[in-house]
């Protein structure tokens, strides 16, 4: 009975090695398993930081695009203006004229010319 019971005690000690060798290998394979997805989660980190500097810069040019066509809306709407002056003042020089030449006619016929 003495040989069982030092048989048993010493593969009782084996098992407990080898549990201890299988739970430090369970560990192991965690940890393993804890840095790849840590690696994949820093992957996607990146990943997205990259979009995002993408869409900040796109929404800058969006920015800078806005305000380029809002002056050139004031342009063309100045440049309106301008023609509609100008085309007031050519209309206003053209009254003008015709007075004027209206007036020399009457004076022309009150006073003919010697």
């Amino acid at each position: 009975m003495s040989d069982f019971l030092d048989n048993l005690n010493e593969n009782s000690g084996a098992i407990n090695v080898y549990a201890q060798y299988g739970a430090l290998r369970q560990r192991s394979d965690l940890l393993a398993r804890q840095r790849e997805q840590t690696a994949a989660i820093q992957e996607q980190t990146r990943q997205l930081e990259k979009q995002a500097s993408i869409e900040r810069d796109r929404t800058s040019l969006e920015k800078q695009r806005l305000a380029i066509e809002q002056k050139r809306l004031v342009a063309e709407e100045s440049e309106r203006e301008h023609r509609r002056l100008e085309a007031e003042q050519i209309k206003q020089a053209r009254v003008i004229m015709a007075d004027c030449f209206d007036s020399l006619e009457r004076l022309m016929t009150l006073r003919p010319a010697t």
